[in-house]
């Protein structure tokens, strides 16, 4: 997410998503469900983390993907319901059932020892301030946090 400036309700709703090359330059190429009601081809510049995270995402998805039917690359078990079944991650729940459980197995502290807390959106202030560090309009950098483009 801080690579790619996405909003958690984005990520979650990838259908499939590939690497391509375009123009010299190394894409994420991915569907999405978010932007409209049918399948929106989105295309985000890739660094080699986010090459090495859809890779990693890919390998959990796949067995989730096939037990479910479901096309989503972000698929986990409902563990309130009967029999635990496969279904899209919910992004309402996300922080207190993936992200603070992930900085807590991974013991990620700040200068004074602190688990640190910090929700997905944090990933995109991140981002933003990347963006601008390196060099982007703030009107860019706020266009692609507000509005990323297609």
């Amino acid at each position: 997410m801080t690579q790619l400036g996405l909003r958690i309700s984005e990520l979650i709703t990838i259908y499939s998503a590939s690497i391509k090359q375009v123009g010299g330059d190394t894409m994420l190429i991915y569907s999405t469900g978010k932007l409209s009601p049918e399948p929106v081809e989105v295309s985000k510049p890739a660094n080699q983390l986010v090459v090495y995270a859809l890779d990693k995402i890919k390998e959990y998805a796949v067995p989730l993907q096939k037990e479910s039917g479901l096309p989503y690359l972000f698929l986990s078990r409902n563990r309130s319901k009967k029999g635990y079944p496969v279904g899209l991650a919910s992004h309402s729940n996300w922080n207190k059932n993936h992200l603070r459980p992930w900085i807590k197995q991974h013991n990620i502290r700040d200068k004074n020892n602190e688990l640190i807390d910090f929700t997905s959106h944090t990933f995109r202030h991140v981002f933003a301030s990347y963006a601008l560090k390196g060099g982007a309009s703030i009107e860019v950098a706020l266009q692609h946090i507000c509005h990323p483009p297609t």
